[in-house]
C-alpha cells in the first residue's frame, strides 16, 4: 500500500492483517508534501476546468502538456517517496528477522524495492522482467523450500500460489 501503512499477516493465529504504522523520515515527509502540492494544484486547476473528467484524462493530457507534465512527475514522486523509504526498510528488515527460517513472502509496491531488499538481505526478487524461465526456477525453489524468501511487487500474479507463506 502506500503512505505510512504496513500490512503483516501474523503465521502463528489465524489468517489476519495487523498494521503498523511508519512514519516517514522527516526529510522524506517534507519532499513528499512538497510534490503532493504540485501535484494538487494542477489537478485541482484541471479539475475546475474539466468537472466531468477523471483522473485518467489528466494523465492522458498531462503527457502531452508541458504545463501540466511536472505535476504528473510530482504525483509520481509522491507516491514513490510514500510507498518505500528507510524507515519501512527497517521494519522489514526487523520481520524478516524475527521470522527468518519460516517461508515469507514480501509484497514490494515496486520492483526497484524488491531489488533492494534483494540485495540487503539476499531474497530472491520475482518481477516481471526476469525471463520466465528464471521466474519458475526461483518459485519451483520456494515451492520445494530450498528458497525460503521471496519480495516483489505482484507475486501471485506472478505464479506464487497462494497459502504458501507463513508470514506475508
Amino acid at each position: 500500500g502506500l503512505g505510512p501503512l504496513l500490512g503483516v499477516v501474523d503465521s502463528h493465529c489465524p489468517p489476519r492483517t495487523v498494521e503498523l504504522r511508519v512514519p516517514m523520515p522527516t526529510a522524506t515527509a517534507e519532499a513528499h508534501a512538497v510534490a503532493w502540492h504540485t501535484f494538487l494544484a494542477a489537478y485541482d486547476r484541471f479539475a475546475a476546468l474539466q468537472p466531468n473528467a477523471g483522473f485518467g484524462t489528466f494523465v492522458e493530457q498531462a503527457r502531452d502538456d508541458p504545463g501540466q507534465r511536472p505535476a504528473l512527475l510530482a504525483w509520481h514522486r509522491a507516491l514513490h517517496l510514500a510507498s518505500w523509504h528507510e524507515h519501512k526498510a527497517r521494519l522489514v528488515a526487523d520481520l524478516l528477522q524475527r521470522h527468518r527460517g519460516e517461508r515469507i513472502l514480501v509484497f514490494t509496491p515496486d520492483r526497484h524495492s524488491a531489488y533492494e531488499l534483494a540485495r540487503t538481505h539476499l531474497i530472491a526478487p520475482v518481477t516481471a522482467e526476469l525471463p520466465r524461465a528464471e521466474r519458475a526456477e526461483i518459485l519451483a525453489g520456494y515451492l520445494a523450500g530450498t528458497l525460503t524468501a521471496l519480495a516483489g511487487p505482484r507475486l501471485l500474479d506472478l505464479g506464487v500460489p497462494e497459502g504458501h507463506a507463513e508470514v506475508g
